[in-house]
């Protein structure tokens, strides 16, 4: 429970780096020039523009965050145990106990389910890149008995999501996707980097068993990581080399 608390905690001051926050004179943050926040995979809330998006257990509540006091625009039942949530252009990709929920938000008041993946009950963080949908599945005290695998589903039709792939994994925690690249937070058995280019047959590139890695954050070429201890920048080179930049480790509870 301690590392879960640290965890959200050091979520605020990662997502402040990696949007590149600054303080205005009245010590207001700011957001970048398209007021869209970048969030980690195991993130439970999403800025875009006006407004805020959050996951609350079975209800997604969105908010008008224009004003100085945020006003509530709609609650929506999701009837599961929500988790994860991120955004790809007008659809939200709500990640739950059971399954992935689709819901088309290009009306931010009234969202609108498309359709829903189901799957083994686990904890199941969720990126993509438009065409498939990649999802972590844990096994633990919280997450249901499942096995831990990663899922990758084809979303080329969101009224039809289809698996297209399952691969073993180990404790898998947060995922990135920079690309063609896709990297998987193992906490205490470290980090995986895969080559996903073709999805029927990914390639295992490197693991690191030095970084205990639970959650990303990607912006551009850059790579924030959330780890037990600490927190990582890393940059992902042009001849597709992982650098790291700088590293702030912080005191064990």
């Amino acid at each position: 429970m301690l590392l879960l608390k640290k965890i959200k905690h050091v979520f605020i001051f990662t997502l402040l780096i990696a949007l590149g926050v600054s303080c205005g004179s009245e010590g207001d943050f700011q957001f970048d020039d398209i007021n869209v926040s970048k969030g980690g995979s195991m993130s439970q809330f999403y800025i875009e523009q006006n407004f805020l998006y959050v996951i609350e257990e079975t209800t997604l509540s969105i908010f008008d965050i224009i004003n100085d006091t945020p006003s509530i625009i709609a609650k929506v039942d999701i009837r599961m145990q929500g988790e994860t949530i991120a955004k790809l252009n007008n659809t939200l990709l709500i990640g739950t106990t059971t399954g992935v929920l689709f819901y088309d938000v290009s009306n931010p008041e009234v969202p609108e389910q498309i359709s829903e993946y189901v799957h083994i009950t686990s904890c199941d963080p969720v990126v993509s890149d438009g065409q498939y949908a990649f999802i972590t599945l844990r096994s633990g005290r919280n997450c249901g008995v499942a096995d831990d695998v990663l899922e990758i589903i084809d979303i080329s039709d969101l009224k039809n999501p289809v698996l297209v792939s399952s691969y073993s994994m180990v404790s898998p925690y947060g995922l990135a996707l920079m690309g063609t690249n896709l990297f998987v937070g193992e906490l205490y058995n470290g980090m995986s980097w895969f080559d996903v280019s073709d999805v029927t047959n990914i390639v295992l590139l490197k693991s690191y068993s030095e970084i205990m890695a639970i959650d990303f954050i990607v912006n551009g070429s850059d790579l924030t990581i959330t780890t037990k201890n600490s927190l990582l920048q890393m940059q992902l080179t042009e001849t597709n080399e992982l650098v790291k930049l700088s590293e702030m480790v912080y005191a064990e509870n």
